[in-house]
């Protein structure tokens, strides 16, 4: 499903996987946009954020303060750019949170994964009337920093499981068993008529447990009229519930 290569004695992968535009995160910091900026990934060290409109003083290195936006809940935190990029005439950039003065345990009350499991939403339904890959099966989607992708073979067995959830990946695969990795980069493919992301992510190893225990908590949360409890018993069974 894409690119291998060997970086930092770790193997870097490639996936594609669709994309709709379900965010309701934001970050608000009058000093860089008067803009509301839409955070694209998150997680507990930082974040990607993409803006339109004019970007003033923002300079890598530099830190800034900001309010986090999440549908009725905000965090103030503060954090330093580490790199800056334009992407399809938006203004893209990663922040390292400085996560002194309780801001680490503020974090992951506001990320807590029961809150991603309770907003996640079947994306590939008649609802949202957008063409979806055939062999997708479920495709459920938080309007935060969560997302669930279960593709099937042509008999409707489960083929591939690949959970995104803050900077993690975790993924089942028929006949390979279980990987995990972290967010490198996440970009926009140009396709107007199927949009995508590309996402590269640095893999493990040896599976990480801190990153099954995150999957298995996401799914032991979802409503459960999502999808069926079968599929979700067996993934548990394959997490090692």
């Amino acid at each position: 499903m894409g690119l291998s290569l060997i970086k930092n004695d770790r193997v870097r992968e490639k996936r594609i996987v669709p994309r709709f535009p379900l965010k309701t995160m934001g970050w608000k910091c009058e000093k860089i946009s008067t803009h509301a900026m839409v955070v694209k990934d998150i997680s507990y060290t930082g974040m990607q954020i993409s803006c339109t409109g004019d970007v003033d003083n923002l300079l890598i290195g530099n830190s800034y303060s900001g309010i986090l936006k999440w549908t009725g809940e905000q965090l103030e935190l503060k954090g330093k750019v580490k790199w800056v990029k334009t992407e399809h005439g938006k203004t893209i950039f990663g922040m390292e949170f400085d996560r002194t003065n309780g801001l680490a345990v503020e974090l992951k009350e506001f990320l807590h994964v029961g809150q991603i499991s309770k907003r996640m939403k079947v994306i590939n339904k008649d609802d949202f009337s957008m063409d979806t890959p055939t062999d997708l099966k479920y495709w459920l989607k938080s309007d935060g920093p969560g997302e669930i992708f279960f593709w099937q073979h042509r008999d409707g067995e489960l083929s591939r499981v690949q959970l995104l959830i803050l900077d993690k990946l975790i993924e089942w695969v028929d006949g390979e068993g279980l990987k995990t990795g972290m967010l490198v980069e996440n970009r926009d493919i140009d396709s107007p008529l199927s949009p995508k992301e590309e996402i590269l992510f640095d893999m493990d190893e040896v599976v990480d447990l801190e990153s099954l225990q995150l999957a298995k908590d996401l799914l032991n949360e979802l409503p459960s009229e999502l999808v069926p409890q079968s599929i979700v018993g067996f993934l548990l069974i394959k997490l090692g519930h």
